[in-house]
């Protein structure tokens, strides 16, 4: 990391620029690798390392107590003793919450960047007045497998994104996000974790959904792909067709109740998903998932009340499978 202006009055002025929240569940085999695109950084400013492992049953806090040792004045790291995730809690909000930056970038720990001057391009962008309309800038991705055979070379197209489309799930590869943390909604926190008791995994659509409300995203075309890994124990890929979309069945579901301009857009996506779950080679599948998925449901309104939500969605899924409505 170059540091040579670290000394100025500017840069304490400017500490904390950019935190990077990096979550990590079971990352072994990938987390060095997502570690060295980050101190590989070559920034004018200060950075943060925001690590949060969600109770890894690897060697994944074994590698960052590593890093922590290494680059203390950079890693902040937190290890939880119970999975958070499981129970139902936000875990992208707990890095975001405890966040000191101006601007926040995002890696998970199954992921990396390739750029040294990622960072740097992105701040020199979002600092400069002219783009004050733009709540996030991102770049091109690469998509991987678990042996680092490329997928697809590049996943997205080379344009702007409205604040429109980011409302409405047009979401940028995570891992070449950086946003403004003051763009934000105050209730952010809350919304992220209503959303997860409703059933909602999908913390990045949360994030852009927000954001959307206070302006658009940047494609910046000079920084070199960063690299989005497939493999099985991922939080997305590792689920069934059936559960995807279970899942975003939630996720419409809970965001169409949201007060704005994409109620009708995501009413027309949740009846899609909703035909999908009710067409015949699906239909015994899905009711045999959401029975169970109900009274697991039952099972933790014993233990928390905050359940309720998932066991009212699940029951309204039900109820639409079986009437053939949406």
């Amino acid at each position: 990391m170059r540091q040579n202006e670290f000394g100025s009055k500017k840069a304490r002025e400017m500490s904390n620029m950019v935190s990077i929240c990096c979550l990590v569940y079971n990352h072994e085999p990938f987390l060095r690798e997502c570690f060295e695109g980050f101190v590989m950084q070559q920034t004018t400013f200060p950075i943060e390392i925001l690590v949060h492992d969600d109770a890894s049953t690897d060697h994944s806090a074994d590698i960052i107590r590593e890093y922590t040792a290494k680059y203390p004045d950079l890693f902040k790291p937190i290890y939880q003793a119970e999975n958070q995730y499981s129970k139902g809690v936000d875990v992208l909000s707990i890095n975001i919450k405890r966040a000191q930056g101006k601007y926040i970038a995002l890696c998970e720990g199954d992921d990396y960047w390739t750029d040294p001057l990622k960072l740097q391009k992105q701040v020199e962008f979002m600092e400069n007045d002219i783009n004050n309309e733009y709540v996030l800038c991102f770049h091109d991705s690469t998509m991987i497998d678990k042996d680092g055979n490329t997928i697809k070379k590049n996943i997205i197209s080379h344009s702007d994104i409205s604040a429109l489309e980011l409302m409405k799930n047009k979401i940028p590869p995570t891992q070449t996000i950086l946003f403004r943390k003051q763009c934000l909604d105050d209730g952010f926190l809350d919304f992220s974790s209503k959303a997860m008791k409703a059933g909602v995994i999908s913390g990045d659509s949360l994030l852009c959904f927000s954001l959307g409300k206070n302006g658009k995203g940047k494609y910046v075309s000079d920084i070199s792909n960063s690299v989005y890994r497939i493999h099985g124990d991922g939080i997305w890929s590792s689920q069934s067709e059936l559960s995807q979309n279970i899942l975003k069945y939630n996720l419409y579901t809970f965001l169409q109740k949201q007060q704005s301009s994409t109620c009708e857009y995501y009413r027309f996506r949740r009846k899609h998903v909703a035909m999908w779950l009710t067409n015949e080679t699906s239909q015994n599948r899905c009711l045999r998932y959401l029975i169970r998925f109900y009274f697991v449901s039952v099972l933790l309104l014993v233990r928390d009340y905050d359940f309720y939500h998932i066991w009212r969605v699940t029951l309204g899924v039900l109820y639409n499978i079986g009437h053939g409505k949406s």
